[in-house]
């Protein structure tokens, strides 16, 4: 979290708001408004209109979508220029880059030398089971740990995921943390505790050589090891999936 505010990112705030708009009880504004309006600033957190389809809250997610065409337009009106530099650049070549701090299904793949169209089906495949897997989660489970879960699927299935733009695990670990406390759970104990080890750690900064896409040249255990976000925040969703009949239906 430290490295996002060094590095001059805004995950933080968008974070802020998609966490005010999904978890306020009776907000200020039309609920959905908010999220729309960080897929604006940056696209990646159009991924939250999915809770509000999820639990079946449709006009929140069509304020998002409204809000987020409105808040573009304005963009492109005040700084014509800037925002079509913004919104036509490809992510800049970095998109799928196997740098070792990009933390997604695609870097691995990358990183494991598998290309073309045979990338993207693993991909969309790998990023199909995850979404499955979780929508109970996000569906049913209380509105702090949905919310979490959602963030996870999105880190993960974007091309890129910065190690820097984890910021949801601090939010994730103090739900998880809760969660154990208020069900005197030895497993959700487990798995808070095991959370903060691998995301203190961080074991991806420890695999070396890394840079100038030396991360092409590992061997399967190095690329393991630099894939510890990923592969255990998959064993997350998978126990989360493990434990859907423990959720009511969302009430409406």
């Amino acid at each position: 979290m430290l490295q996002t505010v060094e590095f001059g990112q805004i995950n933080l705030v968008l974070m802020a708001l998609v966490a005010l708009d999904c978890l306020v009880a009776r907000p200020k504004w039309p609920r959905g408004m908010l999220i729309g309006i960080a897929a604006a600033i940056k696209l990646t957190p159009a991924v939250f209109v999915l809770y509000f389809l999820l639990r079946r809250d449709y006009r929140a997610a069509v304020t998002s979508a409204v809000s987020g065409v409105v808040a573009t337009a304005i963009g492109f009106v005040v700084a014509p220029a800037q925002s079509w530099a913004f919104w036509s650049d490809p992510a800049g070549g970095v998109s799928g880059s196997p740098f070792f701090t990009n933390q997604t299904f695609e870097a691995m793949l990358v990183r494991a030398g598998v290309d073309g169209i045979p990338r993207t089906v693993v991909w969309l495949l790998l990023s199909a089971g995850l979404l499955a897997l979780a929508v109970p989660a996000i569906r049913r489970a209380p509105a702090p740990l949905a919310l979490v879960t959602l963030a996870a699927v999105g880190l993960l299935v974007s091309p890129t995921s910065w190690s820097h733009h984890w910021v949801w695990v601090a939010p994730a670990l103090l739900v998880a943390a809760a969660t154990a406390w208020s069900k005197r759970s030895a497993a959700w104990t487990a798995a808070t505790v095991a959370m903060a080890a691998v995301f203190v750690i961080a074991p991806h900064q420890f695999v070396h050589p890394r840079g100038g896409e030396q991360e092409l040249t590992w061997t399967p255990l190095q690329q393991f090891v630099d894939g510890t976000y990923v592969w255990f925040t998959v064993l997350l969703i998978v126990l989360l999936w493990s434990a859907r009949r423990s959720w009511p239906p969302v009430a409406r």
